[in-house]
């Protein structure tokens, strides 16, 4: 099914097929580390926890992203998965299938890992696994997505990681009820982390910071810039003054930091053709 998005002040039309072979390649970027264990955050937090807050509207405390659709706010199942990875719960292993790399999950340890948000889709992954079924990343962010062969949605598991960062003393829900509809909104409390995680982001892109000197801001940098592809630039409006977007050097930086998939393609050919000659 074709879903019409907003994107620059016009029509896009994508898919949620589309968007998930995005998430699987984008997976393929984070997965080419050698090493995951420095991506940590600033003030300890989780990937998941610094995209939630990139969620907020910082004056209004509205959660944006809620207003994302359904199919699209897949991707903070995705950065959940990510900090799962770095958890060492589950490994993420690519394999060619018909000249296609194709993604796989494996559980490493189903002990749960005491935070809410990551237990709850750990969770799902092991009792998958313990019916002995297969699925691929790919298949994953379809199925949440379009809710079908699981029970996770992912405004749940955002809601979940803004209610713990309500516990951290990070933000405060406040809950109004009119007409027997509840708005929900979160009000910074602490804005530090909030700041270093904007700050970490900008450094990358306008004072040459190195990818592999600050793999937590990449990683959530490329799912911004994932998402914006469906009409969520909300995300990059949030890390980035209007200034800055508008300045030269930033497609061209964000190009270059969050290559698309035909350029990834390009680049991993060109490296296969070097090795052959080798």
């Amino acid at each position: 099914t074709h879903r019409s998005v907003m994107a620059g002040g016009g029509f896009v039309v994508t898919t949620l097929e589309t968007f998930s072979n995005e998430l699987q390649m984008l997976f393929q970027n984070i997965l080419a580390r050698d090493d995951l264990s420095d991506v940590r955050g600033p003030n300890g937090l989780l990937v998941s926890e610094a995209y939630a807050l990139v969620w907020l509207d910082q004056e209004t405390g509205d959660v944006k992203g809620r207003k994302v659709r359904d199919e699209f706010s897949v991707v903070m199942f995705a950065i959940a998965i990510v900090d799962l990875l770095v958890a060492k719960k589950i490994s993420v292993e690519t394999q060619e299938e018909k000249k296609q790399d194709i993604s796989y999950m494996q559980v490493l340890d189903p002990a749960p890992t005491g935070v809410p948000a990551l237990d709850m889709v750990l969770s799902t992954l092991v009792a998958f696994a313990a019916e002995g079924k297969k699925r691929s990343l790919y298949d994953w962010f379809r199925a949440v997505g379009y809710r079908s062969g699981t029970d996770l949605k992912c405004k749940e598991i955002t809601n979940t990681v803004l209610d713990t960062l309500c516990e951290k003393g990070i933000l405060n829900k406040i809950s109004k009820t009119t007409l027997m509809i509840t708005n929900v909104t979160y009000n910074t409390v602490d804005p530090a982390p909030n700041a270093a995680v904007v700050e970490g982001v900008r450094r990358l892109v306008f004072e040459g910071a190195a990818p592999e000197t600050d793999a937590f801001s990449h990683i959530l940098l490329l799912f911004c810039s994932a998402n914006a592809k469906t009409g969520a630039d909300f995300f990059l409006k949030h890390i980035f003054t209007p200034e800055q977007l508008s300045h030269p050097n930033y497609r061209e930086k964000l190009g270059i930091l969050c290559p698309s998939n035909a350029e990834v393609q390009k680049q991993r050919q060109a490296a296969e053709k070097q090795a052959a000659a080798e």
